[in-house]
């Protein structure tokens, strides 16, 4: 949870000194650096089904 935002999102997310890096799971958003952020969950696995 992003609380200055007011979003919810999944990221991938990296520690730094005095921020934080979250890169977007879509390929075609930009990462960008939040230093107020909740964690809510972790993905564990990913279930596919082929059409």
């Amino acid at each position: 949870y992003l609380p200055d935002r007011n979003a919810v999102t999944l990221k991938k997310i990296y520690r730094e000194k005095k921020r934080i890096k979250l890169v977007p799971a879509n390929k075609y958003m930009k990462p960008f650096y939040e230093t107020n952020v909740e964690i809510q969950g972790k993905v564990v696995g990913v279930l596919r089904r082929e059409l």
